[in-house]
């Protein structure tokens, strides 16, 4: 597909072209490789990985979140000046998503040339745009993971605006 015509894609459509569907996640890292990693694809499979959780999550998927954070992982949502505990581990991740009931999301990564290499067992921190169905709310979402697994999720509502940029 030729560039121009990529251009006429909204931006999320650029994105989903680019990504398998339906889980993004993978595996996790395991972190006895000692493998390093680009910040780019770290950022990435991290991102890709946030969305699998709340996908897993919204079904309710106890056992397949277990493989992605411990019992101890940490979920807050935010809504003006209030952060509220949602809960912990895979049963704080179920109620997480059922308070979010988001049905799109968004996140950019910012590749600036040859950095070096990370450690996919660092401690790392990606940001989600999630989205409910039709845009009636948004959350930004932080997602803190360390040796590959998630340890703590915030999300807080956000004012969205987007629109086209017209010529006058």
């Amino acid at each position: 597909m030729r560039w121009s015509a990529l251009a006429r894609f909204p931006p999320i459509g650029l994105l989903l072209l680019a990504l398998p569907s339906p889980a993004f996640s993978g595996t996790p890292v395991s972190c006895s490789s000692g493998k390093l990693l680009s910040p780019y694809a770290l950022d990435e499979t991290l991102s890709r990985r946030s969305v699998e959780i709340i996908r897993l999550a919204q079904q309710g998927d106890l056992k397949a979140l277990q493989a992605f954070m411990p019992a101890s992982a940490k979920f807050r949502m935010g809504t003006h000046d209030v952060i509220m505990e949602i809960g912990d581990g895979p049963p704080g991740a179920v109620a997480f998503a059922k308070g979010l009931q988001v049905s799109d999301f968004q996140f950019t990564i910012m590749d600036s040339g040859p950095p070096p290499p990370v450690s996919a067992c660092s401690e790392q921190e990606v940001r989600v745009l999630l989205l409910q169905p039709g845009g009636k709310q948004v959350f930004e979402a932080t997602f803190h993971f360390k040796d590959g697994q998630l340890t703590e999720a915030l999300a807080h509502d956000t004012d969205f605006f987007a629109g086209k940029i017209e010529p006058k």
